[in-house]
């Protein structure tokens, strides 16, 4: 609930807003865009996590978050044989989490980063076809006489379809929604 958001910020405040896109279990999408500018109004960062996503087909940074997270382990890298993440935005926000690095960690090991490389060459290919191959079942699930609900953001029945196929400047997802 966007407005109950900007209440919040506006009443209480916030250090972060943190939010998965899509989400999960039930494919939720937020209004990045909307988000990211009320986090802006309000001075707050605003972290979207796109593991589900992917930055094939969801690219945060681009409609005003401060910040993206992907999990390495899952489309990224591809082949679950590495546990990895990703981080990526503003530049100062990045430079203070490695500051943490020293303390904390958080360096992938040269094999690892090998094996994310591997997969990323190869991540646009499985995307597409992870976009195609669930818009088909989500389909076909949707029309099946004992599927009570499918969640997919690309069914018009879906809770978030409005804003998950809204255009405009950039697109929230101009490529698909993904597998899941």
């Amino acid at each position: 609930d966007v407005d109950e958001l900007e209440r919040i910020l506006k009443t209480e405040g916030a250090t972060l807003f943190f939010s998965e896109q899509i989400t999960n279990p039930l494919c939720r999408i937020v209004d990045t865009q909307r988000i990211a500018q009320l986090c802006k109004q309000y001075g707050t960062i605003c972290c979207i996590d796109t593991t589900f996503a992917t930055p094939c087909n969801h690219r945060p940074i681009d409609l005003g978050a401060s910040l993206v997270l992907h999990s390495g382990t899952k489309y990224l890298a591809g082949h679950n044989d590495t546990m990895c993440g990703v981080l990526a935005g503003d530049k100062e926000l990045i430079g203070k989490v490695r500051k943490l690095h020293g303390v904390l960690g958080g360096v992938i090991d040269p094999h690892a980063a090998y094996m994310l490389i591997r997969g990323l060459k190869t991540l646009h290919l499985r995307v597409a076809q992870h976009n195609k191959n669930a818009q088909a079942i989500a389909e076909y699930l949707d029309k099946h006489p004992v599927i009570e609900k499918v969640h997919y953001p690309s069914l018009s029945h879906h809770r978030d379809h409005g804003v998950a196929t809204r255009g405009g400047a950039v697109k929230m997802f101009p490529n698909g929604f993904g597998g899941v």
